[in-house]
Formats: C-alpha cells, structure tokens, sequence
C-alpha cells in the first residue's frame, strides 16, 4: 500500500478518460457544492460514473486543476490505489508517474 503519493506538478493523467464508479457519499458531497446530478454523473452497466467531458473528467479546469478538490470522490482521493477489475484485487496504477 502507498503511504503518501506526492502528485507531479501539472500532471493530471488520472482526469483523462476517467472510468470512476460514485459513492453514495460521493454523490451527496458534490451535490452539496450546487451541481446536478446530471451534469457530473451517468448510469453505465448498472452503476453511477463520474462523467467525461472532451475526454478529461467533469471537474477538472482550464488550468489541469480539480474544480471540487476539497471534495473529491473517493476514487480520486485512493488513487494511485485502483481496483482492477480484470485481476480481482487492488493495485497501484502504473499510469501514475508517482505512482
């Protein structure tokens, strides 16, 4: 397990085709702040996902910064700690440069 990831100045990798399932907590968070629902999230293969916009997730801006960083999902706060579905367990992202 990683005990702390010091993210790459500039490097916003883990935005780009973001695949991230929400929480419930999740949802509740960034509703919170005065998002919809429908402008940050689709129901695919039977679960909520955080959307892409242009191929980059939903909250990052013009400047590769994280427009809802004090609450971020809590994939987004794991990461570089993925659940990789195919191998059935956890590991760290190897697409991560700090990773």
């Amino acid at each position: 397990m990683v005990d702390s990831v010091r993210c790459v100045p500039g490097c916003y990798l883990c935005c780009v085709e973001t695949d991230m399932i929400l929480t419930k907590e999740d949802v509740k968070n960034i509703l919170a702040l005065g998002y919809r629902l429908e402008e940050f999230a689709e129901y695919r293969d039977g679960y909520l996902r955080l959307k892409n916009k242009n191929g980059m997730c939903f909250f990052l801006n013009e400047r590769g910064a994280c427009r809802v960083y004090e609450n971020r999902p809590m994939g987004c706060r794991a990461y570089p700690v993925i659940y990789d579905v195919e191998e059935g367990k956890c590991k760290i992202d190897e697409e991560c440069p700090a990773g």
